[in-house]
């Protein structure tokens, strides 16, 4: 596989670096990396690929945001660009960080081309999560997550409280309706159980079926496994509960993944402990559902390992195939090369009853888990996570630098190319998103600087390559080592309990809020100019802009950036404009730089607009007080040209 660092030029040979090179902070980049430390922590989405060519176009960007973020999918734009979804924070917040939902308009290079913020305290500010987010059939989007106080990774909630909740949005991203499920007391206190979603199809009716997980609160200190559950949820199209299940044992089962059937039904995809599966911790749990959630059969499959850590076997995505089987990305440590505390991914394809066809676990001697999967029409994708292929790995495992880890592999599940993206610290691979015979995949990485993460979008072409790094970058594309190895579990019918949930349901108020989302590429050019979609770069406008006469092209954006400082209590909103003809897209605040921590320095708050047809119209914005006096008006008059 050393070899592969030298390809054909014309396939971005310089893109890979030979096996077991590695460069460090103190090597190289030192001044790149002071540079970077200015930036603030990151969120990561997905990024378009355009068509294949013979030269590699491929690229590397990262994105930040006040105080963190979590990694969204993305969807591509029939305009042209991207639709991309994240958790981000603000540190500028007067009440300190603060996370809400992120949807970004994308170009074609990842460039921002607007992005809205959306946040509602009653959701628990301190620990919102995105899960997952379909797309909708009418264009738009719906998303499910999590929210924990105080926040948390972790399936199983032991501290805090945990609440499961969705949004819907239109394809201009204006929101439906948002919604919280939870467990508590008229008096807003946490009362027996837990809710999280993991997953949702969205459904032609335009409603939607969420999976997750619930289970009892934890005593303090206590040890005992609780009763988790697999907990599905069926929205109607205005977001009201139509019913509401869960399916389980009487230890740890829980929902990851969800999936509409083409002939009717679902199929889910998850983990259980639960009465007759094996006896090892925790085994991968496959569910086939009718279209109201009852379960037609149910498999787990599962290794020899004895009793373990929670989730041995565990499956996180499942799609549905065209001959009426399905294909399970998981991660498992029965059959995992590295033993008892480490684990690979594990594929497995099945019938459409749910017996293996074939099955393999891919790794090497440590942990390799968190698999994303996206299905092609001969074989698959995956991305995930690798601590495998790092040479002077930490003696403790909770020390591991991580790397992010891409395969591809036939239809038999044979490995065609594997890759490891990372460098010094924890790097995470992501979701993936076609596009144009290539593909797009999300990432998050602290080796740009070692006391906060960023979030990153790589597009790679079709043989996994990507353009030479930035001199001063202290990542590196690598090829990997991977082995494959063939596993033997069969698919053992087992028959868990179902019955109702009683999750309360409550509409959540959601706040447009200022995200302030950066982006900055490493590689594959400067982002001047068009964002490669054949679409004119967009027009930016200053205070001094104030009475022109604006004319865009349709697909062209109107950026209009002024100063304001939100610690005033002024803000700057849109008094008059006429959406037939232009839409605003997206709305952000950037503060300026405050090394010493000056507090009520400012900043700019940004709009972008986007046409919608051909016509003009009045464009005024106004710096207030909520509804009070107007302290500065900004007003232009915009026309949109016919489209060619």
């Amino acid at each position: 596989m050393g070899g592969e660092a030298r390809l054909d030029p014309r396939h971005c040979a310089a893109a890979l670096v030979p096996q077991g090179s590695r460069r460090t902070h103190a090597t190289e980049g030192a001044g790149m990396t002071r540079w970077w430390s200015r930036w603030r922590a990151a969120f990561a989405a997905l990024v378009f690929m355009a068509g294949a060519a013979p030269a590699c176009a491929g690229w590397l960007a990262l994105y930040e945001t006040g105080s963190g973020a979590a990694i969204g999918p993305v969807f591509a734009r029939e305009s042209g660009g991207h639709v991309a979804f994240a958790t981000g924070g603000d540190a500028a917040s007067g009440d300190g960080p603060r996370r809400f939902v992120i949807r970004m308009t994308l170009g074609t290079r990842g460039a921002i081309t607007g992005q809205q913020g959306y946040a509602a305290d009653s959701l628990g500010a301190l620990g919102v999560t995105v899960r997952a987010v379909r797309q909708a059939s009418d264009g738009g989007h719906v998303l499910v997550g999590d929210a924990q106080d105080p926040p948390g990774e972790a399936i199983l909630s032991r501290i805090g409280v945990s609440r499961g909740w969705a949004m819907r949005l239109d394809p201009q991203g204006d929101l439906r309706w948002a919604r919280r499920f939870d467990d508590m007391t008229t008096r807003g206190d946490p009362a027996g159980r837990h809710y999280a979603l993991r997953d949702v199809a969205a459904l032609p009716d335009g409603g939607a079926l969420a999976v997750g997980t619930t289970h009892a609160t934890l005593a303090p200190g206590a040890t005992e496994v609780p009763d988790m559950d697999l907990w599905l949820l069926r929205l109607a199209a205005d977001g009201d509960l139509l019913w509401q299940r869960s399916h389980g044992g009487p230890q740890i089962d829980g929902g990851m993944a969800i999936a509409r059937m083409a002939g009717g039904g679902f199929i889910a995809a998850g983990m259980t402990s639960g009465r007759d599966a094996a006896a090892t911790g925790g085994d991968l749990w496959l569910l086939r559902l009718d279209g109201e959630g009852r379960v037609l059969w149910q498999r787990a499959y599962g290794g020899p390992l004895g009793p373990a850590a929670q989730g041995v076997d565990a499956g996180w995505r499942v799609h549905p195939l065209a001959d009426g089987g399905y294909v399970v990305a998981g991660s498992t440590r029965s059959f995992g090369r590295g033993g008892a505390a480490e684990g690979d991914v594990w594929i497995l394809r099945l019938d459409a009853g749910g017996a293996v066809r074939w099955q393999y676990a891919y790794g090497g001697a440590r942990l390799d888990t968190r698999p994303d999967l996206h299905t092609l029409s001969d074989g698959f994708l995956v991305s995930a996570s690798t601590t495998s292929f790092i040479a002077d790995q930490a003696e403790s495992a909770r020390e591991w630098d991580w790397e992010a880890w891409y395969m591809r592999l036939d239809s038999a599940g044979r490995i065609r190319w594997q890759r490891r993206l990372g460098g010094p610290g924890r790097d995470f691979g992501g979701a993936i998103a076609p596009a144009g015979g290539g593909w797009v995949i999300s990432g998050v990485s602290d080796a740009f600087d070692d006391r906060r993460s960023h979030g990153w979008l790589v597009r790679l072409d079709e043989d996994g390559t990507l353009p030479e790094l930035d001199a001063g970058a202290p990542i590196r594309l690598q090829p990997t080592q991977a082995r494959r190895h063939a596993t033997d579990t069969e698919a053992r019918a087992i028959d868990l309990r179902g019955g109702p949930a009683h999750a309360r349901m409550s509409p959540v108020r959601m706040e447009m809020v200022e995200t302030g989302v950066t982006h900055r590429l490493v590689t594959g050019g400067d982002g001047a100019g068009a964002d490669d979609d054949g679409a004119a770069g967009p027009v930016t406008l200053g205070p001094d802009d104030s009475g022109r006469n604006i004319a865009l092209t349709p697909g062209q954006n109107l950026r209009i950036r002024l100063p304001a400082n939100p610690t005033t209590g002024l803000s700057w909103s849109v008094a008059a404009l006429e959406e037939a003809v232009l839409a605003l897209s997206g709305r952000s605040y950037e503060p300026l730089p405050n090394p010493e921590g000056v507090l009520g320095r400012g900043g700019h708050t940004t709009f972008t607009f986007r046409p919608r047809a051909e016509g003009t119209t009045a464009l005024q914005l106004d710096y207030a007080r909520g509804s009070g006096p107007v302290e500065e008006r900004f007003a232009i008059t915009v026309t949109v040209a016919p489209g060619g």
